[in-house]
């Protein structure tokens, strides 16, 4: 999953050094950090449910929270890469409003 988003990424990093990235690549790249996000969201809360129910057990155990913190890191940038997307594309959009 990384790798693909990794590939993506980079393709709208150098596209954003021109000022301009089309809407394809946008489109594209949106779609698989948002598939990112929901996969990331759904694994985290699968991983909390199991802490839980372990905790229940009295079975907790600590890589399950060094786990924890990894999914939550990942899930954060995913979410702040869409975020910085999304300020690029605003962005973008004013300036072409404004010529």
């Amino acid at each position: 999953m990384s790798d693909k988003n990794s590939h993506q990424d980079s393709s709208v990093e150098s596209e954003n050094d021109d000022s301009h990235v089309s809407p394809t690549v946008l489109a594209e790249s949106i779609r698989n950090k948002t598939d990112a996000l929901h996969a990331q969201g759904t694994e985290l809360a699968d991983q909390l449910e199991r802490m839980a129910e372990a905790e229940d057990d009295a079975d907790a155990d600590e890589d399950s929270e060094v786990n924890f913190a990894g999914m939550m890191t990942e899930l954060l940038e995913t979410a702040s890469d869409l975020v910085e997307m999304a300020h690029a594309i605003e962005t973008a959009r004013l300036r072409d409003d404004s010529e």
